[in-house]
């Protein structure tokens, strides 16, 4: 997901710290949205995640595409 097309996963994070909003008195509306302390703080963690992920996408891929188990 490309977050800076999501403005509501963006949005989501602003309650939390994570991210601050900046709304504009313009038209048609402006809002920008920008990493705090604390969200960039995750950096790190994020990258590894994303490493996780393409190590292990294929193999997650096969593992959703499975039916569900009826045990």
């Amino acid at each position: 997901m490309d977050a800076a097309r999501h403005p509501r996963a963006q949005r989501a994070h602003v309650p939390h710290g994570l991210v601050a909003r900046r709304s504009y008195p313009e038209v048609p509306p402006r809002v920008e949205y920008t990493l705090t302390p604390l969200g960039f703080s995750l950096s790190s963690v994020v990258r590894e995640l994303d490493r996780w992920v393409e190590a292990h996408g294929l193999e997650i891929a096969e593992w959703t595409a499975q039916p569900p188990s009826t045990d």
